[in-house]
């Protein structure tokens, strides 16, 4: 969100913290699944593997927890793609993780995102294929 506004990953991480802050103060939190989602984003462009990782963790629990479920499916797809490109990759936390952005959007009706999240898993699985030789 931030990062693909700026295209500055300092001063979006700066932006969606302040972002985020305000959201806290004023207790709106419902919202804050999705921020944290992106800011896991912003955290692994920087190459901070743990913290995205971190991060997209905390943004499946906040999603569940405000039952944000629309932004959850997006969640489980930022928490893979944090596990695809860290250094020492967890492909099958990965699947793992676009299988259940599946389930969720499928079960909201939500056929482009179910579509999205197939094809990102189709390409994780022709990837690990190909790796294994």
């Amino acid at each position: 969100m931030a990062l693909g506004q700026i295209g500055d990953v300092e001063a979006a991480r700066e932006l969606m913290n302040s972002a985020m802050a305000a959201w806290r103060k004023a207790g709106c939190n419902t919202l804050l699944g999705l921020f944290t989602q992106h800011l896991a984003l912003i955290e692994l462009k920087r190459g901070r593997y743990h913290e995205a990782l971190l991060l997209a963790h905390e943004a499946i629990a906040l999603d569940r927890q405000y039952h944000d479920f629309v932004n959850l499916p997006g969640a489980y797809e930022a928490r893979a793609r944090v596990r695809t490109e860290s250094p020492k990759p967890d492909y099958a936390g990965a699947e793992a993780d676009l299988i259940s952005g599946i389930e969720l959007a499928r079960a909201q009706g939500a056929r482009t995102a179910a579509e999205r999240l197939a094809a990102r898993l189709d390409a994780l699985r022709a990837r690990h294929r190909a790796a294994a030789g």
